[in-house]
């Protein structure tokens, strides 16, 4: 049998009361509670309570409003984070225009607009991912490559041209859509930018 300022791993005496350098480990109240055993004394000696409880010889209670102020708190930040990991975009496109020059004339005579496009697979898996343009009369889309294999989190900037026949496309700014599904379907993501006939 230890006595509580024997078992305690810091050496302080508890029966001085809490200090800093107690870590709550709780040996103290076992110790405690075997001597209580032993000499025929209620256990309770050292405990876990508060000053007001001690003074007022108040019950412990376990139901009070803090606990369900924190329990309400902990929900909201649980269902949080479900809702951010549930609602994630598992694909991510963003286009950049040239911003060297808003359009210029191929040898073909055709208007041609440069963009940077870039994917973002935020799935957990590799994919392939394929990039068209949403049929648009007199526009058509030029690539590096027809193919953009990603590992699972990473980003790839890929060039992209798209090109307009005068003949056909109004002269200002046309709108243009981009789409980008991966290999078997299941992602598929959309965006918009613009076709300017201006500045060849």
């Amino acid at each position: 049998m230890y006595m509580c300022v024997q078992v305690c791993p810091t050496g302080i005496d508890i029966r001085d009361g809490l200090q800093v350098g107690c870590i709550q480990c709780a040996a103290c109240i076992d110790a405690c509670n075997e001597v209580m055993d032993k000499v025929g004394y209620p256990r309770g000696l050292i405990r876990y309570t508060t000053e007001r409880q001690l003074a007022e010889k108040e019950p412990s209670r376990v139901l009070r409003p803090r606990l369900f102020a924190y329990l309400t708190l902990l929900a909201v930040l649980c269902g949080g984070v479900i809702y951010a990991l549930t609602d994630r975009v598992p694909l991510e496109i963003d286009i950049r225009r040239d911003r060297n020059q808003l359009s210029s004339i191929n040898n073909q005579g055709m208007i041609e607009n440069s963009y940077i496009v870039k994917l973002t697979n935020k799935t957990q898996d590799a994919h392939t991912y394929t990039i068209t343009l949403a049929p648009q009369e007199g526009l058509s889309l030029e690539l590096r490559f027809n193919d953009v294999p990603l590992e699972a989190g990473e980003s790839f900037d890929m060039p992209v041209s798209i090109y307009g026949d005068p003949d056909v496309i109004e002269f200002g700014q046309t709108p243009v859509t981009l789409n980008v599904s991966s290999e078997n379907g299941k992602y598929k993501v959309s965006k918009q930018n613009i076709f300017t006939t201006q500045g060849q």
